[in-house]
């Protein structure tokens, strides 16, 4: 791996810890909390694509279960956060990196491209998350939750303001890999 990519990769892991920090500890009852991590995700997609996307999530989640207390709610880290209903959100992110990235980077990477991009990373966080959620507590906390309650704490409150985020995220990748590209192209021609 390039030292350049290496950077990538570190300034998204560097991210993910902080945006998940911004409100740990701030929701207290509250099943699934409002996390700024599905647009760090999708943002890592589409800035440095598919797979030093999905590997800055990926090391986000390692060091979370390592311990360290990266989380967004307690125990905040260690291997035990696996039993958690949010933890398939958390792995939703590693797949929406991946899928966003991917499709980011097929076509002419214009905005639409980069919109799409965004919008089916924020599908494959919900499309993990909320079965997870739904298992976890009907299957490890013993409590009864139909797939209509799984929606409620897991989707509806937080889909509006998702596709705002993914919308952000897919402008401000678009935006930076124009002008990425054209200071390479400008370096070359040179």
């Amino acid at each position: 791996m390039k030292a350049r990519e290496l950077t990538y990769v570190a300034v998204f892991v560097a991210l993910a810890v902080i945006f998940s920090l911004l409100k740990q500890g701030a929701f207290a009852g509250i099943l699934v909390p409002f996390s700024m991590m599905t647009f760090v995700a999708v943002l890592a997609g589409g800035m440095i694509g598919p797979r030093l996307g999905m590997l800055s999530m990926f090391i986000y989640v390692v060091i979370g279960l390592l311990g360290v207390p990266v989380f967004e709610t307690p125990p905040y880290g260690g291997f035990a956060y696996v039993l958690k209903p949010t933890f398939g959100f958390i792995i939703g992110f590693v797949l929406a990196a991946g899928v966003t990235g991917w499709i980011s980077r097929s076509g002419n990477g214009g905005f639409v491209r980069h919109l799409t991009a965004t919008f089916a990373g924020m599908f494959v966080i919900y499309l993990v998350g909320i079965p997870y959620l739904w298992a976890i507590v009907n299957f490890v906390a013993g409590k009864q939750m139909g797939w209509q309650a799984a929606m409620v704490a897991g989707f509806y409150p937080f889909i509006l303001p998702d596709l705002v985020k993914a919308a952000i995220a897919a402008l401000l990748s678009q935006k930076v890999l124009v002008r990425l590209r054209a200071g390479h192209l400008s370096r070359h021609e040179g």
